[in-house]
């Protein structure tokens, strides 16, 4: 698998990221899913790698919702406090136009 700091910053990885924790079949947790998405709102806020034009307004909004449960939860026991439920994921990947 590939490590989660690798994944680039794109709808396409966080649609592969999602399908992965929805089946299960990730190395990650839901915390660290939620910091790569912090991260991924943090550099498109700085306009990283031109995040800010490439990145469409639902993606973004999305990322935006996952992010906010790290930081929300950030602290001694964030890595285990951050869950998502199957059908909050099932609905993230619909909202992406995924089924």
């Amino acid at each position: 698998m590939i490590p989660l700091k690798d994944y680039r910053h794109t709808k396409e990885s966080l649609l592969h990221l999602l399908k992965q924790s929805c089946t299960q079949a990730n190395s990650h947790t839901a915390a660290e899913l939620a910091e790569w998405c912090w991260l991924f709102w943090s550099r498109w806020r700085a306009d990283e790698d031109d995040l800010f034009q490439q990145t469409d307004e639902l993606t973004i909004d999305i990322v935006m919702e996952i992010a906010e449960k790290w930081v929300s939860q950030e602290g001694a026991h964030a890595a285990h406090d951050v869950q998502f439920s199957k059908k909050q994921l099932a609905k993230w990947l619909e909202r992406l136009g995924e089924h």
